[in-house]
């Protein structure tokens, strides 16, 4: 979708050293490229950034009763701990808590 809410089910994204140069129907777009992503079926979102994450809570994704706990036993179980947590490990646990935005977008399609 570009700024007038125009909406393409053809549409491509063309991006120039990280940066989206256009967006529109793919027959409108250069037809070379370095790297070509078939995104047939997916939703893109050029320029979407994941501004709300709690990369502490990687921290504690595995403790034990969590994993299938609803809302509120979830977080009855981790706040505790959570309270406790320091500035070092929270900063340490940053790397691991944004790897999955680091992954390439062809990671992220239908298997």
């Amino acid at each position: 979708m570009d700024d007038d809410d125009h909406r393409w089910s053809d549409g491509g994204v063309y991006v120039v050293d990280n940066r989206v140069e256009a967006i529109g129907p793919a027959a409108d777009l250069p037809a070379t490229a370095d790297r070509v992503i078939d995104a047939a079926g997916m939703i893109i979102l050029p320029g979407l950034v994941n501004t709300h994450h709690h990369f502490y809570q990687t921290l504690t994704r595995n403790v034990p009763g969590t994993q299938d706990a609803v809302l509120f036993q979830w977080l009855v179980t981790l706040y505790p701990l959570w309270v406790r947590l320091t500035p070092g490990p929270a900063r340490g646990q940053a790397p691991r808590a944004m790897s999955p935005a680091r992954q390439a977008p062809e990671d992220f399609g239908p298997s």
